[in-house]
């Protein structure tokens, strides 16, 4: 986005805004999440640390 809330130049509150967003992000995508979803990734990862 060519433009920001609140400058990320600003130390300590620049990226405030850029975290606020990832947060609601991240939880309306938990939401979403279904336990089928948590086993098959849990399955996927468990199979990477398998192969070498």
């Amino acid at each position: 986005m060519p433009t920001d809330l609140i400058p990320d130049v600003i130390v300590g509150l620049g990226y405030t805004d850029d975290a606020a967003v990832l947060a609601a992000a991240v939880r309306t995508l938990a939401a979403h999440i279904r336990p089928r979803h948590r086993q098959r990734a849990h399955q996927t990862l468990e199979s990477e640390v398998a192969s070498p």
